[in-house]
């Protein structure tokens, strides 16, 4: 019984192993995509403040 419990946790790891395998591509584009986008916000947040100082 014990024996049997173990197999299927073993193949539920591996799918779960798996599934990580898969998604880790897209999550690294998401966290690339993520830092991109807050990169171009502080930039443009940073060339609003210089704008506001050349102004005055």
């Amino acid at each position: 019984m014990k024996y049997k419990h173990a197999q299927k946790q073993k193949t539920v790891t591996g799918i779960m192993e798996k599934i990580t395998l898969f998604q880790l591509p897209g999550i690294g584009i998401k966290v690339i995509g993520f830092y991109f986008f807050a990169l171009g916000s502080i930039l443009l947040l940073v060339q609003q403040l210089f704008s506001l100082f050349l102004f005055f």
